[in-house]
């Protein structure tokens, strides 16, 4: 899709939606990856059947992590900087208004 959307047929505030639409979807499925990985019971013998503690502690902390990257990438850089200066660029310079 980026592929498709970095040609010169789209206007530049249709390219810069792409990585922000991109971030959000991947939130709402890291998102369904942590409750998955939070929600799963221990038992005496590790997590579930056949899994073991070290791998139930290793799973929420790489869901944790991805959640904190993702999110971090949305709200802390793409929505503050990125989409406000390529919407400056967009209506400042007019060779890209079409």
């Amino acid at each position: 899709m980026e592929g498709l959307t970095f040609s010169s047929r789209f206007s530049l505030p249709v390219r810069v939606l792409v990585p922000v639409f991109y971030n959000a979807m991947r939130i709402l499925s890291v998102m369904e990856w942590v409750r998955n990985e939070f929600s799963k019971v221990e038992s005496g013998y590790g997590i579930g059947i056949g899994g073991s503690g070290r791998r139930g502690s290793v799973g929420k902390a790489l869901a944790a992590v991805n959640m904190g990257f993702w999110s971090f990438n949305l709200f802390g850089f793409l929505l503050p900087f990125y989409l406000p200066k390529a919407f400056k660029l967009y209506y400042s310079n007019s060779k890209f208004r079409d």
